[in-house]
């Protein structure tokens, strides 16, 4: 599972030319507006169900564990976009990725998180412009929990350890 920062609409695009695999990208219910609920899934993109809850997120994205795909997570959701932090920041980060985390431990699934950080040249309405560098930093162990207060933890930790690429790639 991938974690990340979230920019611009775009940062779904520069993901795809830097990552060696093909990537399946969690996106946004509101997305299934623009079609995305009939033709995202065969581009990789899957949207949420309208008012989707941690439940179903795990549900959309255990099928694509199950196939050993590499899935990206954006924490921060949407507001990563609309009020994306400031450079070298990451906004308030949802539970979501934390119920991810706990139930590929408790499958047993051996699941490997590598937080990111995608760093922009510059913003243009509110798209994120070359140059884009997107710095990786594989994820050690993940305590996990059983309920959400444990998924807020989980979160936590990665928060930091997205902060921690930005600031290797500050460096």
């Amino acid at each position: 599972m991938l974690v990340a920062n979230h920019r611009s609409p775009l940062d779904v695009l520069w993901f795809r030319l830097s990552c060696p695999r093909p990537l399946h990208v969690v996106t946004a219910a509101w997305l299934r507006v623009f079609g995305l609920g009939l033709w995202g899934p065969p581009l990789g993109l899957h949207p949420l169900p309208w008012g989707a809850g941690r439940q179903d997120l795990v549900a959309l994205v255990r099928p694509l564990w199950a196939q050993g795909a590499l899935v990206l997570v954006f924490p921060e959701g949407m507001a990563g976009v609309l009020h994306p932090a400031p450079p070298g920041g990451v906004g308030r980060c949802r539970g979501g990725a934390g119920a991810l985390v706990r139930e590929a431990r408790r499958l047993g699934l051996g699941l490997a998180v590598v937080a990111a950080y995608v760093q922009a040249g510059s913003l243009w309405c509110g798209l994120a412009l070359p140059p884009v560098r997107i710095t990786y930093r594989r994820v050690g162990a993940v305590a996990y929990g059983t309920d959400h207060v444990a998924d807020r933890q989980v979160m936590d930790q990665m928060r930091r350890d997205i902060l921690a690429c930005a600031r290797m790639a500050a460096a």
